[in-house]
This record gives structure tokens, C-alpha cells and sequence, in this order.
């Protein structure tokens, strides 16, 4: 579905990520149950593959993981724009 990353209310478009009410953990590697930098990501991803939880878990991990890509992503793109247009590239 769509999603607006960047909106004049919003500064910290990482703010936004949405909480994963489902993840039941004694870790707390998320910032208030949300994924918002590449470590807690990198500890999802292994979560999600080496640990033994349920599938509803596996899913929110999954879909907090792609919408943070999303994200990074979405920086890069900006970066990248910023860079060529500031060169001309």
C-alpha cells in the first residue's frame, strides 16, 4: 500500500515506522518496539532465521524489516539525487 515517508508534520520520517505489537521477546532490540536503524534490523533478519518463533512473528518481523528498507532506501535515492544534481553527474 502507499505510504508518504515524507509529510510536513513529519521530521523524523524513522518516527513513523510502525510498532510491532505482535513480537513477543525478552530482547528489547527495538527502540519502543520499532525497527529504526541497521542494528536492530541485523538482529531481526538472524531472529527471523536462526531463532524458534511463531509465524505470526516471523511475519512482523518481515513486514518491519521491508517497510525500514523502504526507507533506508528511499534516503539513498535522496542522496544520490542530491549528489548528482549538487555535481552534475
Amino acid at each position: 500500500k502507499s505510504k508518504a515517508w515524507i509529510t510536513p508534520e513529519s521530521f523524523d520520517p524513522y518516527a513513523s515506522l510502525p510498532k510491532m505489537e505482535t513480537v513477543q521477546s525478552e530482547d528489547r532490540f527495538f527502540s519502543d518496539e520499532s525497527i529504526r536503524d541497521g542494528g536492530a534490523a541485523m538482529i531481526a533478519y538472524a531472529k527471523c532465521q536462526f531463532s524458534e518463533i511463531s509465524p505470526e512473528e516471523v511475519a512482523a518481523l518481515r513486514a518491519a524489516l521491508l517497510m525500514y528498507c523502504e526507507l533506508d532506501t528511499l534516503a539513498m535515492v535522496m542522496l544520490w539525487q542530491t549528489w548528482k544534481y549538487d555535481h552534475g553527474v
